[in-house]
């Protein structure tokens, strides 16, 4: 049967498509297309060998049974390519910061399977070790691609170029992959492809880069798988722990953003306060100002009013200086007078007030 886009939008209205990033659902699909899985590891770790050239030796204990209890699971699979390459893949839905310090212990502990007891730890340079992790959890990543390795801190130097950690943030192909201006290559495809959400999602990636065959051979897989109630069972019970964690993410989101919300009231009702103790020392330094001024105002106001009154004073006192003068000029002229008609001095005396010494001054 030749899938079509019109047969696949029917049956998404019947099936959901189980996530290819549900790790059990990633393990019993790419199992099932050994071919397929050759292909995506080589495009992905941009291996130079060709799928045909390629043996692969898969280790994985997991079992039909619920694995909600081992939902933090450290190994999703371990893969062994031609005697040279072990490649321990994880697809994790953690910030690649939470769990950084425990892929690093992943090296140590892979490095001590590969050697059998006795064996000359000097094997270990003729085989590479790679973390794959395969981000689903980290969004608005710049780039899609990070590599890690063991370095010098002095010399910044690669001290272990066997022991890689490769982070593939799937979120960024998905993006990259609706992004018709950007150029594609099978490894972005393959990588874009794990986020599909439907069958006709993944159908029309999968119709970028490989032939009908092949990728109707692999839709085919992922409708079976989906329809496999252990599958659906296992992937329920991953959405309810990933819907609580995300709840509690988000209710301590919501925590966190109201204890800042709060802070920044504080803050913002602190620097209104000040702002408002500083308006209020600027009115009361504008009312100080105003005092002053009107202080000077009124001392210079004081001061020219005194000046004019002394001006006056002393005008007023020279007027009548002179008056005193005039009375006094007038009274002697008289006394003179009264002297030259030879009238006795007790009469003079008694008629203008002055005393016989000052009539005798006027003789």
């Amino acid at each position: 049967m030749i899938l079509t886009l019109d047969y696949l939008k029917e049956v998404d209205k019947k099936v959901k498509l189980i996530p290819l990033t549900f790790d059990l659902m990633f393990k019993y699909f790419f199992k099932s297309n050994e071919y397929a899985f050759k292909r995506f590891l080589i495009s992905v770790l941009h291996l130079d060998i060709l799928p045909e050239e390629c043996t692969l030796y898969i280790s994985d204990t997991d079992t039909k049974g619920s694995r909600y209890k081992e939902y933090h699971k450290i190994v999703d699979f371990n893969i062994k390519i031609n005697d040279f390459l072990i490649v321990n893949l994880e697809i994790n839905s953690e910030y690649y910061k939470d769990v950084k310090r425990r892929n690093s212990y992943y090296f140590d502990s892979l490095s001590s399977i590969i050697l059998d007891r006795g064996e000359d730890i000097s094997k270990l340079n003729n085989i590479k070790i790679i973390q794959l992790n395969l981000n689903t959890r980290e969004k608005n990543v710049k780039y899609g691609e990070d590599s890690i390795y063991r370095t010098s801190t002095a010399t910044k130097e690669i001290f272990d170029e066997n022991n890689i950690i490769y982070i593939r943030y799937l979120d960024y192909y998905k993006t990259l992959y609706y992004n018709q201006s950007e150029k594609k290559n099978e490894s972005d495809y393959w990588l874009a492809s794990l986020m599909a959400e439907s069958f006709t999602e993944l159908y029309e990636v999968y119709s970028k880069f490989l032939d009908n065959d092949l990728r109707d051979s692999l839709i085919k897989d992922a409708i079976r798988l989906s329809m496999e109630d252990f599958m659906i069972s296992d992937s329920r019970l991953k959405v309810l722990e990933e819907l609580t964690k995300y709840t509690r993410e988000e209710r301590q989101k919501k925590e966190y953003a109201e204890m800042q919300a709060e802070i920044e009231k504080e803050r913002a009702d602190i620097a209104s306060k000040k702002a408002d103790i500083e308006s209020k020392k600027a009115d009361l330094e504008a009312i100080k100002a105003d005092i002053e001024s009107k202080k000077a105002d009124f001392e210079k106001k004081k001061a020219k009013e005194k000046a004019e009154f002394e001006i006056q004073k002393s005008k007023e006192l020279a007027k009548i200086k002179e008056q005193e003068t005039k009375v006094v000029e007038a009274k002697n002229g008289i006394v003179k007078k009264m002297l030259k008609e030879n009238i006795p001095y007790d009469i003079i005396s008694r008629t203008t007030g002055l005393t016989l010494k000052q009539i005798e001054e006027l003789q």
